[in-house]
């Protein structure tokens, strides 16, 4: 039986969804998340002895990208959080200032700049009141918080029971209870491919259920959202293939995002 490029595609990324995510190893210079975070960090980097945490740091893939930057690494005091220990010792290798493997170890009132790159739609729901406002706390006065996500993943995820959810900026500042508009920090060649922002401390409210709730409920919607229009212009999409793998990217995150308000609901 034949199927369609884009119902393989459609199919892959599902049966993907079952397997857990993969660490990645290498960054290229021109990354875009590497490149926005570079930008972030020169937006405020005015010091020597930067205290940075690198949540989430995997296998050191944002740290090599800029161990090569003589402008930033040089100023900096990396430390990583990452839970899988069987990364500790090629982060070690790479000079991490100091390594932490769970967010409860995180002290108070100690980070320049926190990141979390690639890593938010990878925390399980049932953990991002309590990781995501012992965040906040670990950042000085003057801290800034930075959020960098793909628009959609290339390949699907198993994120505990509930799936992955990638925000993007209108759903990040109701999970964090934001007062005004984020401030993207990408070049604008970037922006149909990520969502990078930077938070003040001073503007992160904090994170309850209530804005979980409200959040996953936008992003259910917006994903509803993205499906249709992409429904509509499916007959003028040039690569079947990217067209199948982002509708689903949008059906698997509308079901996750059901289910996580489901586990919020009992």
């Amino acid at each position: 039986m034949l199927y369609s490029i884009d119902n393989l595609s459609f199919v892959n990324f599902v049966s993907q969804c079952f397997s857990e995510p993969e660490a990645l190893k290498m960054i290229n210079e021109d990354d875009e998340q590497l490149v926005s975070v570079k930008k972030m960090i020169k937006t405020k980097i005015n010091h020597q002895n930067i205290v940075f945490l690198d949540f989430g740091a995997g296998r050191g893939r944002i740290l090599k990208g800029l161990l090569s930057d003589n402008g930033i690494f040089p100023k900096l005091k990396y430390h990583a959080l990452e839970p899988q220990k069987e990364c500790h010792s090629e982060l070690t290798k790479l000079g991490v200032t100091r390594l932490y493997s769970d967010y409860i170890e995180l002290p108070d009132n100690t980070f320049d700049f926190i990141l979390l790159s690639n890593v938010l739609h990878e925390i399980p729901i049932i953990s991002w009141e309590n990781s995501l406002n012992k965040i906040i706390s670990s950042l000085k006065d003057t801290g800034s918080l930075m959020i960098v996500e793909p628009r959609t993943l290339f390949k699907g995820e198993r994120i505990d029971d509930s799936g992955f959810m990638v925000l993007s900026e209108e759903e990040i500042q109701i999970l964090f209870n934001l007062p005004k508009n984020l401030r993207p920090f990408y070049f604008e060649d970037y922006k149909e491919k990520i969502t990078a922002v930077m938070i003040q401390k001073p503007d992160l409210k904090g994170v309850d259920e209530e804005s979980i709730r409200n959040a996953l409920i936008k992003l259910q919607e917006n994903s509803v959202k993205n499906a249709e229009k992409l429904m509509l212009n499916q007959d003028e999409a040039a690569n079947k293939y990217a067209y199948g793998r982002k509708m689903a990217f949008f059906a698997m995150q509308s079901i996750n995002a059901q289910i996580c308000l489901n586990k919020i609901d009992n």
